[in-house]
């Protein structure tokens, strides 16, 4: 099985200086961004069985565009979505105080993987739990196939931390891994899951 995993295109809160929201859609950068991907994804020699995305809008216009050129069906599935934040932090302006001191308050916590800035939203622990039932769904339903997930950034990178290390890794190996993960907007990353040696291999990331 080959899980071609891609991040969404650039958003217009991105583009306009805000924090993005479960409702941020596409920019018209955004837009081309994924229209210059679905042109490289279909000249590729793949015949994608499944094309899933997240429910966040940002993510479904991607997949959309994307899939529309593949004359594949796009499948929503729960649980894909990114991190969700401190609900406070949403459409925030980038230079506002709240914004620059959830930065610091992130950076100073990055080897706690249960850390929620002022306590709410998700942790990274949370995060990965739901990548590990979406990759335990894949291995249940989609062996030898090729299938492309449209996601975001954070939540792809625990997917491919918990694919290589595993349900039983140690935070700090974990941390370490994923701080040195960095995902472009529609950059893609392909995991190959071997069938015989039972083990995940990332063949590229960010491509």
């Amino acid at each position: 099985m080959r899980v071609y995993l891609v991040r969404h295109g650039q958003s217009i809160a991105h583009d306009t200086g805000k924090r993005q929201s479960p409702d941020s859609p596409l920019s018209e950068k955004g837009i081309a961004q994924a229209l210059s991907l679905a042109r490289k994804i279909k000249k590729w020699d793949v015949s994608f069985d499944k094309v899933f995305s997240s429910d966040l809008a940002r993510a479904k216009q991607t997949a959309e565009i994307i899939a529309k050129g593949l004359n594949c069906p796009v499948e929503i599935f729960a649980g894909i979505h990114e991190k969700e934040q401190n609900p406070d932090l949403y459409g925030l302006d980038t230079n506002s105080k709240l914004h620059e001191e959830n930065v610091r308050a992130y950076e100073k916590h990055l080897k706690d993987l249960d850390y929620k800035f002022l306590g709410k939203g998700e942790s990274v622990r949370e995060v990965t739990s739901r990548a590990m039932k979406f990759r335990d769904h894949l291995l249940a339903s989609h062996l030898g196939q090729d299938v492309l997930v449209v996601s975001h950034g954070i939540f792809i990178r625990s997917f491919i931390v918990s694919c290589i290390l595993g349900d039983n890794y140690d935070d700090s190996s974990f941390a370490q891994a994923y701080a040195g993960l960095d995902i472009g907007n529609t950059g893609v990353s392909l995991l190959e899951f071997g069938e015989k040696s039972k083990s995940w291999k990332l063949n590229y990331l960010n491509n």
